[in-house]
């Protein structure tokens, strides 16, 4: 899911569910491989108050797409920190590659581009980890309301996103399940249905040009990484 509506209070994170595993017990289980990086919603937020890149967060995808690339500018949104895999908590928000060219819709592109990244970064790691390879990605959370931030995302993949016409599924989910527990519903079978609709995203990208964009925004990392000395 991608987070960053409201308050700036957001994140990114990519989750692989293996459901009704075969058990002995009767009860059914849900496996869930999660791994989360933060910043989505504040470095939005730091966007439209701190740098006005932006007057308002519904304006973050249609600047991105209004170029076609981000001319070589790249963005690495560790205002906190990095999280998996790299865990460093000494790593610092970084934009590089500006030129006078530049404008705030490439800087703004790079951001879009660099939630790819992060997911590639953490679907990767869970292949490595469990040999699950992703072929589809199901997005929800406040930004992927955004047709051109899911397309854009899809296009950094290299495979399809699918999202729900209902995006708010986190809030959606902690409420039929905070149900379930105090007896609205008695098992799992009885709860409403997710509302029917989706839209699909198709990746345009080619391999190479995935590849060297993800490997222009590694680099970027690595200069991220250990800035802060606090």
């Amino acid at each position: 899911g991608v987070g960053g509506r409201g308050s700036g209070v957001g994140s990114l994170s990519a989750k692989c569910s293996i459901s009704h595993l075969p058990s002995p017990s009767p009860i059914s289980h849900t496996y869930c491989l999660e791994a989360e990086t933060a910043a989505t919603g504040s470095a939005i937020r730091w966007m439209q108050e701190h740098a006005r890149l932006i007057d308002h967060h519904t304006e973050v995808g249609p600047l991105a797409a209004s170029v076609p690339d981000t001319a070589g500018v790249v963005f690495v949104p560790a205002f906190t920190g990095l999280f998996v895999p790299y865990n460093d908590t000494t790593a610092r928000g970084t934009i590089l590659g500006m030129t006078l060219g530049s404008t705030r819709a490439h800087i703004v592109r790079a951001f879009v581009e660099a939630l790819a990244f992060q997911v590639r970064v953490i679907l990767e790691t869970i292949k490595t980890e469990t040999g699950l390879h992703v072929e589809q990605l199901k997005l929800g959370g406040g930004v992927s309301a955004s047709n051109e931030i899911c397309q854009i995302i899809s296009d950094q993949l290299g495979i399809p996103i699918s999202r729900p016409s209902f995006t708010e599924t986190t809030a959606r989910s902690a409420a039929l399940l905070a149900g379930l527990s105090a007896g609205v519903w008695s098992s799992l079978s009885d709860l409403p249905p997710i509302p029917g609709g989706h839209s699909t995203f198709e990746p345009r990208l080619s391999a190479d040009q995935r590849d060297a964009a993800y490997a222009l925004w590694q680099r970027a990392v690595e200069r991220a990484r250990g800035w802060s000395q606090d």
